[in-house]
């Protein structure tokens, strides 16, 4: 198969890992990643990137992403998620849209959370989720992360639930922002579903179902290829310079060439003179491009 990215509507149940090793099975692949972790529980867009794509894929996982996610009050677990042992009960105040707006409108804008224990991230080499089931419950450091837009969508009285929309920057944990609405409503909270609706320019709508996937591979790899979306899609956010065959030669050489000079320095998706992309480089202010990640042609 071909080199790109391949969308994956992640069912709920697996880890990303587990669904990349799946698919490197089903598909026969050699070299294949994803950008962007989520959690077991999880629904949604999975970014995979497959081949020369691994070499763009922190493009992704530095883009922003959206989510649909119901929040559970009352009831708190180690996890944070639906997936955790219950660790408290508390009584759920009376609801209403105004109070749950007011909670919700200090958790908009730049923000700093604290990751949750049961997570990816490490320490001293080792993964806190895996401190956490040894029992010991670190948390790693607050951090700042940007919370573009949370919506309440429904409020679900009755089951004292909250759906919400939510979009956010890179590194934001939903779980945490669950954990922050129960914090201030006093009666604790987690997360009993999510879904990733969007992962940069990557729709929900977009994305192939396991079962899909399963179909596509049985019948015949061309037809699978066919809906493997070329590198470039990985860096459409990027300024986009046009090369003609020496400089080309030159930059996948591991060599420098020059343009006018510039305000800022920034990356560029970089093409031939067939508007074929050939890597991403590095602008300098004094004109200057270097490569940064260069395809293999």
């Amino acid at each position: 198969m071909k080199s790109g990215v391949l969308l994956i509507n992640k069912p709920a149940g697996f880890t990303s890992s587990k669904i990349v090793q799946s698919v490197r099975k089903i598909c026969d692949l050699k070299k294949i990643g994803h950008a962007g972790t989520l959690d077991p529980l999880a629904t949604g867009v999975l970014v995979l990137v497959i081949g020369e794509a691994t070499k763009f894929s922190q493009f992704a996982l530095d883009a922003d992403k959206s989510y649909r996610t119901v929040v559970q009050l009352g009831i708190e677990t180690d996890t944070l998620d639906a997936d955790g042992v219950i660790t408290n009960l508390s009584k759920v105040p009376s609801l209403s849209k105004e109070m749950i707006e007011s909670v919700l409108h200090t958790l908009r804008g730049k923000i700093y959370q604290s990751p949750p224990a049961f997570s990816a991230l490490k320490k001293n080499g080792e993964r806190f989720y895996k401190l956490a089931r040894n029992g010991v419950m670190a948390k790693p450091k607050a951090r700042q992360v940007h919370v573009h837009d949370i919506k309440l969508t429904f409020l679900d009285i009755l089951n004292s639930r909250l759906h919400l929309n939510i979009k956010c920057s890179k590194g934001t944990y939903i779980r945490s922002l669950a954990e922050s609405i129960g914090r201030v409503i006093g009666s604790g909270a987690h997360v009993l579903s999510l879904e990733r609706t969007q992962s940069g320019p990557f729709k929900l709508a977009d994305c192939l179902s396991f079962f899909e996937l399963k179909i596509l591979s049985d019948k015949n790899f061309a037809g699978l290829s066919k809906i493997v979306l070329p590198c470039e899609v990985l860096v459409k956010d990027l300024a986009q310079v046009a090369l003609d065959n020496s400089e080309s030669c030159r930059l996948l050489t591991g060599q420098i060439v020059y343009r006018e000079a510039i305000k800022m320095c920034h990356n560029v998706a970089l093409f031939d003179k067939d508007g074929k992309f050939i890597g991403v480089g590095e602008r300098f202010l004094d004109g200057s491009i270097k490569p940064r990640r260069m395809m293999t042609l």
